[in-house]
């Protein structure tokens, strides 16, 4: 089986979409709330991982330390947009 490797496969991972629109609906939010309000599972932080690593997203810890906020970074918001923009394509306006 071949494997299509390239910066898109970022966001090939079950979450990575709904996360990215999650956080540019919300602004900067908690870990736990993006587990709570787009899905929780034992893969979900390092999912957050792989987005940091790829510059789309930040995790800034906050307080004492047990908190972690996420936000999107400027990279991050550019390519919401350029989903936001298939979004209104797709549904036909």
């Amino acid at each position: 089986m071949t494997v299509f490797q390239s910066p898109l496969s970022i966001l090939y991972d079950t979450h990575a979409i709904p996360i990215l629109l999650h956080l540019d609906g919300c602004g900067a939010c908690t870990k736990s709330d993006i587990y709570r309000e787009v899905g929780h599972n034992a893969n979900m932080p390092r999912k957050l991982e792989s987005l940091a690593d790829s510059g789309l997203i930040e995790m800034e810890p906050k307080g004492d330390g047990r908190t972690t906020m996420v936000l999107l970074t400027d990279m991050g918001g550019r390519v919401v947009k350029l989903l936001r923009d298939i979004e209104y394509i797709l549904s036909g306006q």
